[in-house]
């Protein structure tokens, strides 16, 4: 399960996992992954991506996280 993946440090099964899913949830968890590196590259431009993807859904922590680096110009992260 992707809460143990992340729990035990396994970013990039929890990467891997998150990727296969739509919901706005995992869209979001997966671009606060690719904002800090963990389990793979840096890629805020995709993290963008997603969390814009995830706000048109409703999300708000997405929304939230997305307005801050448009904001700031910065990635700034929240924990996962």
């Amino acid at each position: 399960n992707i809460r143990d993946q992340l729990q035990r440090g396994d970013y990039a099964g929890a990467r891997g996992a998150l990727a296969a899913l739509e919901a706005p949830e995992a869209q979001h968890r997966l671009a606060v992954l690719m904002l800090n590196g963990q389990g793979g590259a840096v890629d805020a431009r995709q993290a963008r991506d997603l969390l814009d993807r995830a706000a048109q859904a409703g999300h708000g922590p997405a929304a939230l996280l997305l307005a801050r680096i448009y904001m700031t110009g910065r990635s700034t992260t929240l924990p996962c």
